[in-house]
């Protein structure tokens, strides 16, 4: 067959020339072989290319070793990694720079990102999106800090709020057992805020603590305390019935 393949240099190929590689017939691959008749990088048919393998699952498979009977999802198969053991992808950047895998679409080309900040003296780990980030920070020897929304936590667990929300934390057992814990939007408000079921139980102030709902939620200066506590309903000391407004046992 002496049409199968082609090796030739296109000079009038716009104004650079293009040096033509290939093959002709249809459906033929394209092999080059290293030591021992061994697959180095094959194209097929379809531009799939494949390096140490000519049965690619995708765009470009790189594979060290077969994984098995076991082939790439097709909405993620434009680089697939194999290997019969562990299996990686290894980014390196400068001692001050810093290393990125960016998620983009039509619109924006980084809606969401995964990067490693090295500033030659502390690292972090990265993951953002649109509405914001969690940043992994190392807050001293053998210590790590994680930030939600904020870049450099400046304690173990740091959440910084969206402008407008009030809730930061919720622990659910159940859609209507949880308890939430937040601060609210209103820096007029100011204060910490503690809700169980979605009911207002407790209010942080500068001056004190307020609790009991109807004291806990917004009310007039009398329900701000300024100095201690304001309680709504009875306190009991030493008693868990007390029999009037303040029962000490």
């Amino acid at each position: 067959d002496t049409t199968g393949a082609q090796f030739a240099w296109d000079y009038d190929n716009g104004s650079v020339g293009k040096l033509v590689f290939g093959t002709q017939k249809a459906n033929a691959l394209v092999s080059i072989r290293s030591g021992g008749n061994g697959e180095a990088i094959a194209i097929d048919a379809s531009q799939k290319v494949g390096i140490g393998t000519a049965d690619m699952d995708g765009l470009v498979h790189i594979q060290s070793a077969s994984a098995g009977a076991v082939s790439a999802h097709a909405n993620a198969d434009e680089l697939v990694v194999e290997n019969s053991a562990h299996s990686g992808i290894t980014i390196l950047a400068g001692a001050t720079s810093t290393a990125n895998v960016f998620f983009g679409d039509a619109g924006n080309s980084s809606e969401g990102a995964i990067y490693y900040i090295n500033d030659g003296t502390t690292s972090s780990l990265n993951f953002q999106n649109e509405f914001g980030y969690i940043n992994l920070l190392p807050s001293g020897g053998d210590a790590a800090a994680v930030g939600i929304g904020v870049s450099d936590p400046d304690v173990m667990l740091e959440v910084m709020m969206g402008a407008s929300s009030e809730e930061i934390l919720k622990l659910s057992r159940s859609a209507t057992q949880y308890l939430e814990l937040g601060v609210d939007a209103q820096a007029t408000n100011n204060k910490g805020h503690l809700w169980f079921n979605g009911v207002s139980t407790m209010a942080f102030y500068a001056g004190g603590v307020a609790i009991g709902e109807a004291f806990a939620e917004l009310g007039g200066a009398n329900r701000i305390p300024a100095d201690g506590a304001i309680i709504e309903g009875v306190l009991g000391v030493g008693t868990s019935v007390p029999e009037g407004k303040f029962h000490v046992v």
